[in-house]
C-alpha cells in the first residue's frame, strides 16, 4: 500500500503537471493559430479575387462587344488584359470578325462587278435594240443590288 500510495502521488502530480505544460502551451498557440488563420484567409480572398477577375473581366469585355458586332461593327478586334485567363476565346473571336471582314470585303467587290455589268447593259441597250425583258430584269438586278449595297455598308470594317 505504501508503494501504492506513492506511486498514486507521483502520478497525480506529474498529471497535474502535464496538464499545466498542455495547457500553457495551448495558451501560447492559440493566438499564433489565429493568426495563421487569418493571414491564409486574407490569402485565399486575395487570390480567389484575383483569379476570378482573370476569367469574369474578359467575359464581360466579349459580352460588351457581342451586341456592337451583331449591329455590323467590326472594326474593334477583342483585347484582354496581359494577365487574362481565356486568350484563346478572344483570338477565335478575332478571327471570326477578321474572317467577317474579309467576307463582306469579297461581297462588296462582287458587288461592284456585277452592278458594272449592269451598267454595261443600260449603255448597250442605250446603242441598240435590247429586248425588254432584258432591260427590265437589269433594272431589278439593279435595285436589288442597290439594297444589298446598303445593307452590306452597315457594316462597320475599320
Amino acid at each position: 500500500t505504501l508503494f501504492y500510495l506513492a506511486a498514486n502521488r507521483n502520478l497525480q502530480e506529474d498529471y497535474f503537471k502535464a496538464h499545466l505544460v498542455l495547457k500553457t502551451t495551448m495558451e501560447n498557440l492559440l493566438p499564433i493559430l489565429v493568426a495563421v488563420n487569418a493571414i491564409a484567409l486574407v490569402l485565399a480572398a486575395f487570390f480567389i479575387v484575383r483569379f476570378t477577375h482573370k476569367i469574369a473581366g474578359p467575359v464581360y469585355r466579349l459580352r460588351k462587344m457581342a451586341p456592337r458586332i451583331a449591329e455590323g461593327d467590326l472594326s474593334q478586334d477583342v483585347k484582354f488584359r496581359q494577365g487574362d485567363e481565356t486568350k484563346e476565346i478572344a483570338e477565335a473571336v478575332n478571327q471570326i470578325i477578321e474572317g467577317l471582314r474579309q467576307k463582306i470585303g469579297d461581297l462588296k467587290q462582287s458587288l461592284d462587278k456585277v452592278s458594272s455589268r449592269c451598267e454595261e447593259i443600260f449603255s448597250i441597250g442605250q446603242n441598240e435594240p435590247l429586248p425588254a425583258h432584258l432591260l427590265q430584269v437589269a433594272e431589278e438586278l439593279q435595285t436589288a443590288l442597290k439594297a444589298v449595297r446598303e445593307d452590306l455598308e452597315k457594316f462597320k470594317l475599320n
